[in-house]
C-alpha cells in the first residue's frame, strides 16, 4: 500500500470560461472513494467567474486549490500543472467532464498490481447542444466503443502497435494516468497556444515509457460540445493539426523504418489527417450556408 505524507495522484484541471460547467470536475473529485489526491485547478486567463464558482465549490477542502496559467493556453495550463503536482501520478481532467466515483481507487489499485509508466482506461461520451442526427453520428464515428474492450500490459512501441491494430489507440491525454517521475525524466510537456495539444503528447508518453497498461474500464465521462474545443470547427482548428502533423511526423522518424511501431505510427498520423479533412469539409459546408 501507500505509505507517504505526499497525495498519490494530482489531478490537474485547466479551465477558461468554464463558471457554467466547472462544478462537475470539482463535484467528481469531492464524490472519490479515494481520498489520497490533491487538485491542481489552473486558471486559464478566464474573462468570466470561474474561478469564483470554483472556489465557492472548493470552500474548505485541503486537496484542492486554485492556480492561474502564467499563459493562456490549455497546454500551457496543463503543464503549469505538472511543474506544480506533488503526486506520485498525475492526471488530467477537463472542467465540464467528470469521473465515476470509483474511478481513483480502480487506477491507484491497477497501478499497485502492474506499476506501469502510463496506464490507460476508457471514457463515456456525453453529447450536449447537438441534434439527435448529429449526435448519432458523432457517436458512431467516437472510437471510445473499442477502447473499453481490450487489455494491454506492454512496453511502449509494442503497446503503440497493439493499440493501433484494436482499434484502441486515443490522442486524448485525459485518459491518462502518467507516473510523475517518469514524465519529469522524459521533460515531457505539451506545445502551447495551440488546439490539440494531445496528439504529440499522448504519442510521445506512449512511445517512450517501459510500460503501458491498458484497463477496459470506463472510469471517465467526455463532454462534447458545438462551444468546445472538440466542436469547434474554426480555422485554427485546422492550422492546429497541421502543426501537431508535423510535429507527430518528426517524432516518427526516430523509430525504425519497416518496424511494427513504424508501420502503426504512420497510420496514426493518417487518422490525424482524416479528422483533420473532415473538418475541413464541415468548415466549406457551413460557409456554402451562410
Amino acid at each position: 500500500m501507500w505509505r507517504s505524507s505526499l497525495p498519490y495522484f494530482s489531478v490537474i484541471v485547466p479551465f477558461r470560461n468554464e463558471e457554467a460547467y466547472v462544478n462537475r470536475a470539482i463535484n467528481s473529485l469531492k464524490r472519490q472513494s479515494f481520498f489520497n489526491f490533491e487538485a491542481i485547478l489552473v486558471d486559464d486567463k478566464s474573462e468570466d467567474n470561474s474561478v469564483a464558482v470554483a472556489r465557492q465549490l472548493i470552500g474548505n477542502d485541503p486537496r484542492f486549490r486554485v492556480v492561474t496559467a502564467p499563459k493562456r493556453s490549455i497546454g500551457a495550463a496543463r503543464n503549469h500543472g505538472i511543474r506544480l503536482a506533488q503526486g506520485f501520478r498525475l492526471m488530467f481532467l477537463d472542467a465540464d467532464d467528470d469521473l465515476r466515483p470509483n474511478t481513483l481507487l480502480i487506477l491507484f489499485l491497477a497501478s499497485i498490481i502492474f506499476r506501469p509508466n502510463v496506464l490507460m482506461f476508457s471514457a463515456r461520451a456525453r453529447f450536449e447542444g447537438m441534434p439527435t442526427q448529429k449526435r448519432a453520428t458523432e457517436k458512431r464515428n467516437l472510437i471510445l466503443r473499442r477502447h473499453n474492450k481490450a487489455f494491454i500490459n506492454k512496453a511502449g512501441p509494442d503497446a503503440l502497435v497493439e493499440l493501433e491494430n484494436s482499434g484502441a489507440y486515443l490522442h486524448f491525454a485525459t485518459l491518462l494516468s502518467i507516473e510523475t517521475s517518469f514524465l519529469r525524466k522524459s521533460n515531457l510537456f505539451f506545445t502551447e497556444g495551440v488546439f490539440h495539444e494531445d496528439v504529440v503528447f499522448t504519442f510521445q508518453v506512449v512511445t517512450q515509457s517501459e510500460l503501458v497498461t491498458l484497463i477496459p474500464a470506463r472510469l471517465y465521462t467526455r463532454t462534447i460540445r458545438p462551444d468546445s474545443v472538440t466542436g469547434d470547427a474554426g480555422r485554427k482548428n485546422i492550422a492546429d493539426l497541421s502543426t501537431a502533423m508535423v510535429d507527430l511526423g518528426k517524432r516518427i522518424e526516430a523509430i525504425p523504418t519497416g518496424s511494427d511501431a513504424h508501420r502503426s505510427a504512420l497510420r496514426i498520423l493518417a487518422d490525424v489527417r482524416d479528422y483533420q479533412s473532415r473538418i475541413r469539409r464541415k468548415i466549406c459546408r457551413t460557409e456554402l450556408l451562410e
